[in-house]
């Protein structure tokens, strides 16, 4: 429970913070910014795989944070970065095209959302047999 309510504040927490400060703007310069902090976010797979998650069941990666609050933190960074750049995204997009192609990039942005997160769902059963 602790998981799901920690991810979901931190992303909303994001979102909000993506209207208050909004960087990068969009533009050019700025979608290779917005990619690159999206890239930099793989990083947090291994750091997850190194948490305590079942630590007498683990065949692969070895327990590297034992305290459950280094989970949190980690779990923190990673839902508000979730947020803030989703909400990047989404707001910057519309604005990088042709004024009469901004609803397809919107409605396209939200269909490539749904896309991710059906992925990343699917991904995660082949993640925990990493562990």
């Amino acid at each position: 429970v602790a998981c799901f309510l920690l991810f979901n504040i931190g992303d909303y927490i994001g979102r909000i913070l993506a209207e208050v400060i909004a960087w990068p703007r969009p533009s050019a310069t700025g979608a290779y910014v917005t990619l690159a902090l999206s890239s930099a976010r793989l990083l947090f797979i291994p750091l997850f795989l190194c948490c305590n998650v079942r630590p007498g069941d683990r065949s692969i990666t070895p327990v590297v944070f034992e305290s459950d609050v280094i989970y949190m933190l980690i779990m923190a960074v990673f839902s508000l970065s979730n947020g803030y750049i989703s909400s990047i995204c989404m707001v910057a997009a519309p604005q990088l095209v042709r004024a009469e192609e901004a609803q397809t990039a919107a409605a396209l942005m939200a269909a490539l959302l749904g896309w991710g997160l059906a992925l990343g769902a699917a991904a995660s059963n082949a993640l925990v047999l990493l562990i």
